[in-house]
């Protein structure tokens, strides 16, 4: 009888989480109410202005948001998904620029904020034979700092007779680590690039800035760096970098092409604006990879990289570059 009343009280505990989480509401987009949606087109004509890396390219933005706020049109209330597509519609349009983007702005607790350590990622090096150094590039290194993992796993290497960086498997990457790894392959002080910016804002140099234990990788270690065309951003820079610099050679893929720097703006409390707001010029090209990606040496498959870099690396005979 006990068995029976335990099996009547777990099925009805059953019921009732069921029944709460069929209850719990799914998350649902904001709604926009007609002043919130105003202070995302305001917002948005001030970062065109003042953070946008081509604002003269925004001359019928402008024209046609304030068509849209003289119409009525955007003197109403918007569901967030509506006026998202409404809205990236006239910025791409009016520019010819598919970086914009108008994301939900993630409303964060105190209780539920990430730590900036939270990152998927890894550095592993190897030595292999014929003291060739091996290191991999695995995740995104945006929000921690890794720059110190990456010193110390370098300076363990500093000895070898060549290295590969492998960077097939590499995410996304903050500027200041991908600075971090290009530097100790260059003189210290190299211009490695030239930022720019809107008008608004005066262009920065990136100066190679090697750690002391690492100095005695410029000029002296062979670097072969493997890429895909997965390949793209900071990740690009160190190749773009490093190859025009004749201080590494390429392997692999042509990398994707992404040279233009993005940041998100908010622009209301339930929106944010992604847009393109930097990009980045080689002080011996005078040019950057954007669209064409970073043309590799030794073009060959991504899978086959690591192979061809060993080659080269021992000096084998029967690899041929495509410079």
């Amino acid at each position: 009888m006990s068995r029976y009343i335990l099996i009547i009280f777990l099925s009805c505990l059953l019921w009732v989480i069921s029944g709460a989480v069929a209850a719990a509401p799914p998350h649902s987009e904001p709604y926009l109410e007609k002043e919130e949606v105003r202070q995302i087109v305001e917002n948005t004509l001030a970062a065109l202005s003042q953070e946008y890396l081509f604002p003269g390219q925004t001359l019928a933005v402008r024209e046609r948001l304030q068509h849209e706020i003289s119409s009525g049109e955007f003197n109403r209330g918007y569901h967030f998904g509506q006026f998202r597509q409404k809205f990236e519609s006239i910025l791409v349009n009016g520019t010819s620029d598919t970086g914009f983007e108008l994301v939900e702005r993630r409303q964060m607790s105190a209780l539920h904020r990430e730590p900036l350590s939270a990152e998927d990622n890894a550095i592993d090096s190897e030595l292999l034979s014929g003291n060739i150094g091996y290191v991999k590039l695995q995740g995104d290194f945006v929000k921690a700092d890794r720059r110190s993992d990456l010193v110390n796993t370098l300076s363990t290497l500093r000895d070898v007779d060549a290295l590969i960086i492998d960077l097939r498997d590499a995410g996304a990457a903050s500027m200041d680590f991908a600075q971090q790894l290009a530097s100790p392959f260059l003189p210290h002080g190299t211009l490695m690039g030239t930022v720019s910016f809107n008008d608004q804002h005066d262009p920065v140099e990136l100066l190679s800035d090697p750690a002391p234990q690492l100095s005695s990788f410029a000029g002296k270690t062979p670097v072969y760096i493997l890429t895909s065309g997965f390949v793209s951003g900071p990740w690009e820079f160190v190749s773009y970098t490093l190859k025009h610099h004749d201080a590494a050679v390429i392997v692999g893929d042509d990398t994707m092409g992404m040279s233009y720097m993005k940041k998100t703006i908010p622009v209301s409390n339930h929106a944010e604006l992604t847009l393109y707001y930097a990009q980045i010029t080689h002080p011996v090209t005078r040019d950057n990879w954007q669209h064409t990606g970073v043309f590799a040496d030794y073009q060959v498959k991504a899978e086959d990289s690591l192979k061809t870099a060993l080659k080269l690396a021992r000096g084998k005979p029967g690899e041929q570059a495509l410079r």
